[in-house]
């Protein structure tokens, strides 16, 4: 449920992998490969929360693990949370659990 008005809040998005993408009705945004395999790990629980150790566990395995995973990690959600901005949507750090993707909700308000 939306925080503000009280409405459902639907999964409404595709991690597209074929073409590295994110896609809304609001937007499409081109990621890296390994972007894509990030946000789709996260997307994957939706809305649930994953943990940064799960993401490098799926994202590298034992192979081909870069010197610091954690702070590629990092990086990496980075700047997927400045692409996918505009498809008003965000990757949110629950302190202690990891992260998930939220929608980020714009409503218009009364001028008074």
């Amino acid at each position: 449920m939306c925080p503000t008005c009280g409405s459902c809040i639907e999964k409404k998005f595709l991690v597209d992998f074929a073409s590295n993408t994110f896609i809304t009705s609001t937007a499409k945004v081109q990621l890296t490969k390994a972007e894509t395999d990030v946000l789709g790990l996260i997307a994957e629980v939706y809305p649930s929360v994953i943990s940064v150790g799960r993401i490098i566990e799926r994202r590298y395995g034992w192979q081909n693990e870069p010197d610091d995973p954690l702070a590629a990690t990092y990086v990496h959600i980075a700047r997927i949370r400045k692409k996918i901005a505009p498809c008003l949507f965000d990757i949110e750090n629950v302190y202690g659990s990891g992260y998930r993707l939220i929608r980020i909700f714009k409503h218009a308000t009364k001028n008074q």
